[in-house]
């Protein structure tokens, strides 16, 4: 049998580095065998409060050491790591918390009081505090955990129906690990990212943690995350495009980047550009993926820029740990993997992107109907569908094309999202733009500078311009257009 506990890889940068900065937070910092310790005692204290392997735990604590210290002390002993993103309504939370059936909830004591009134908490039998430990607890063995073992439960974030509960493996984040590892690159890291600064405490690399709200995208502070990365001399910054975006428009500077990594959303080439322009020495490099398969393909911003003018959005070649292919966005759920095969798409014709590997999510936790909408079960395979549309050129790099869902059919003619987007974004003036159809009109949705010229987009077919003072984007990463509730601004204005 296979066994295997990713908190292996954390154990072995501890041996190798105990004296090292595991993580630095602006008013604090652990070392590796601090961390250790501090882990041996959580595990002393869980199994106290009756945690045992395979238990699942709601994790709601906010990135920082803390939660670190919690999670490896949850790896360690087996059992599972559950996550609820902190901006999902109560019902929501409610129905995230059923479906995972948790032992236990660990959260700040505000949390815990708030949780007597949502249901799904109310009925997790043990409640655990973010801060309690055992101390001077002797080391802890990792627990035997077979590969294909639950780790770490997530939820995707779709706003509607039901939850979709992502489970990953010891296995898969191995997997995941071995995939990131070689795009992983300076000594001083800062992520908004927390599978990234996981990834880091098993690669011995010291991550620094910045306290700001992510839930409000208005609240974030470049020149304060410039003054953090010139203070600590930070050589590598891992976030979304957003940020990024934010901290090439502030008037502050910093020489110190040498690495600059993008995920949780595509880039568009004139946004590549504005960041590669202001952070001119630093290596920047677009990694595209999504909750069920990371990474799905990189490359370099250069590469994407360079391709600016091209159909779609640039993401770079498949890495090698995963197969992709193009198919029609019509393919039944259930086909023979041969079939499969047959009705893939040739070169440079666009069709939905869909992926299998060790690094690909199979299956969601208690959603049969989640599995047949985003799932092709072959003979041979589990394939994942992305929900992106795109297609791949002559020399293998993927493009997207934007979301099969927004993809428009009307009077004969197809438009696809992203490549209206990026040809919008490389109009002056114009901040954000869109293409929808809403009750059988085609309203072209901008946000646009002083500087824009109605002119520019002369040559574009609307059939009428709708302005708008900003754009609602997802609530993770603020980085991906929210088609949904733009809709309803629009049907609503």
């Amino acid at each position: 049998m296979d066994y295997f506990n990713i908190t292996h890889l954390f154990y072995k940068s501890c041996r190798a580095f105990p004296d090292r900065f595991a993580i630095v937070e602006e008013n604090n910092s652990i070392t590796y065998k601090k961390l250790e310790a501090d882990v041996n005692n959580t595990i002393a204290y869980f199994q106290k409060k009756g945690i045992k392997k395979g238990d699942r735990i709601l994790v709601f604590v906010g990135m920082g050491i803390d939660l670190y210290r919690i999670v490896l002390a949850i790896f360690t002993m087996g059992a599972v790591a559950v996550f609820v993103d902190e901006w999902v309504s109560i019902q929501r939370l409610s129905l995230c918390c059923l479906m995972a059936d948790c032992k236990a909830v660990i959260a700040p004591l505000q949390y815990r009081i708030a949780g007597l009134f949502v249901k799904g908490i109310r009925s997790i039998p043990i409640f655990l505090s973010h801060n309690t430990m055992i101390l001077n607890f002797d080391q802890h063995h990792i627990e035997n955990t077979i590969s294909s073992d639950p780790a770490l439960i997530t939820f995707t974030t779709g706003s509607t129906g039901i939850p979709k509960a992502v489970e990953r493996s010891h296995a898969f984040l191995k997997s995941q690990f071995d995939e990131l590892t070689p795009l992983i690159r300076g000594t001083f890291i800062m992520t908004t990212l927390p599978i990234v600064l996981l990834l880091n405490l098993g690669l011995g690399i010291t991550s620094f943690i910045a306290k700001f709200n992510t839930k409000n995208s208005a609240g974030f502070d470049a020149h304060k995350i410039l003054y953090l990365i010139n203070k600590y001399s930070i050589d590598c910054i891992i976030t979304s495009p957003f940020y990024l975006l934010k901290m090439a428009e502030s008037k502050h500077r910093t020489s110190n980047l040498k690495y600059i990594i993008s995920g949780g959303a595509a880039i568009f080439s004139s946004d590549a550009e504005k960041i590669v322009h202001v952070f001119s020495n630093a290596l920047f490099t677009v990694v595209y993926g999504s909750t069920e398969a990371e990474p799905i393909s990189h490359c370099y911003a250069d590469e994407l820029i360079n391709s600016k003018n091209n159909f779609g959005v640039q993401v770079g070649k498949p890495v090698q740990s995963i197969q992709l292919k193009i198919i029609p966005d019509d393919v039944p759920s259930q086909v023979s993997e041969d079939d499969l095969d047959k009705l893939e798409l040739s070169q440079g014709c666009i069709g939905e992107i869909i992926v299998s590997g060790d690094t690909v999510n199979k299956s969601y936790l208690h959603n049969h109907q989640a599995i047949v909408e985003n799932k092709i079960v072959t003979d041979k395979n589990v394939w994942h569908r992305t929900g992106d549309s795109g297609y791949i050129d002559i020399s293998g790099n993927l493009f997207l094309t934007g979301r099969v869902s927004q993809i428009i059919h009307h009077n004969n003619k197809t438009y696809y999202p992203f490549v209206v987007e990026n040809y919008l974004k490389n109009i002056n003036g114009v901040k954000f733009g869109t293409l929808l159809l809403v009750n059988n009109t085609l309203l072209l949705a901008l946000c646009v500078t002083d500087s824009f010229n109605i002119d520019n987009v002369s040559g574009f077919e609307y059939d009428e311009i709708r302005y708008l003072d900003s754009f609602p984007f997802d609530p993770r990463h603020h980085s991906k257009i929210d088609y949904l509730k733009l809709t309803t601004l629009l049907q609503d204005s």
